[in-house]
């Protein structure tokens, strides 16, 4: 998986597939997705 930050989104995709697109998520959506796995490790 990669994950380039903008000013305004995350953009996340497949390196194995990368061709196929990517997702787009608002650094707000991105920030709340981290925490939850930062949680979940604990």
């Amino acid at each position: 998986m990669e994950v380039a930050e903008t000013l305004r989104t995350a953009l996340v995709r497949d390196t194995k597939n990368r061709n196929r697109g990517h997702l787009a998520f608002s650094l707000a959506e991105w920030g709340v997705f981290l925490k939850g796995v930062r949680r979940e490790r604990i």
